[in-house]
């Protein structure tokens, strides 16, 4: 049985689900460099078979800081730790655009945003900012950081479709230039900058359209 997000670009043809694969692939490639940013590796990545969700499975570490709330009661990193949460949920849906050239974003680049929307409302009511301005704040970090890693990014991602899979150690030799940044403060620096809000605009135009 084919799973309804492949339906679309099987309809059509075959290559149609390639490049709907690519796609795939810099969601995850996307998700794989900010966690790496924020000073978690990977272990490996899978790509989806069409049966499954067109989503590639991530496995982190165990005790992975992204999959706990005890950074949550550490009040001096709460605050910065809550937008690199925010950075690596959006993370994939800014790689569609960053990395495919197809331009396929869709179901996984929507899903990434829809599940910022709880973090983007609890951050706005805690600290008074508001929601597209933590939205555009978090794209325009992680925008630069694939800026910055786009050649590896892309290398990654052709291999990822042409094996299926990364292990261990692949991981870990295209990750290797990935320094550990403080993406959350690079987010607060941002609410301060004269941009913010056509920033704002124009990531309002870029995952959610003129609607």
């Amino acid at each position: 049985m084919i799973h309804s997000d492949f339906m679309p670009y099987v309809a059509v043809n075959q290559e149609g689900v390639k490049d709907f694969l690519r796609a795939v692939a810099a969601n995850a490639v996307g998700r794989a460099i900010t966690l790496a940013a924020v000073g978690l590796s990977v272990n490996s990545m899978q790509m989806p078979n069409m049966s499954a969700k067109a989503r590639c499975c991530l496995v982190l570490p165990r005790g992975a800081w992204v999959n706990s709330l005890t950074w949550v009661q550490k009040e001096h990193i709460r605050q910065e730790r809550f937008l690199e949460l925010t950075c690596c949920q959006i993370s994939g849906a800014v790689a569609e655009y960053v990395l495919d050239a197809f331009d396929h974003y869709g179901n996984l680049g929507l899903e990434d945003i829809e599940g910022s929307h709880e973090l983007l409302s609890s951050y706005e009511a805690t600290h008074n900012i508001r929601r597209d301005w933590v939205l555009a704040g978090c794209t325009h970090v992680v925008e630069r950081l694939l800026g910055q890693h786009f050649e590896m990014a892309e290398a990654m991602g052709e291999r990822l479709l042409k094996q299926g899979s990364l292990c261990q150690p692949e991981m870990e030799y295209y990750l290797s230039g990935v320094r550990t940044e403080a993406l959350g403060r690079q987010v607060l620096a941002a609410f301060d900058e004269p941009w913010i809000e056509k920033e704002a605009a124009r990531v309002q135009r870029m995952f959610i359209g003129n609607g």
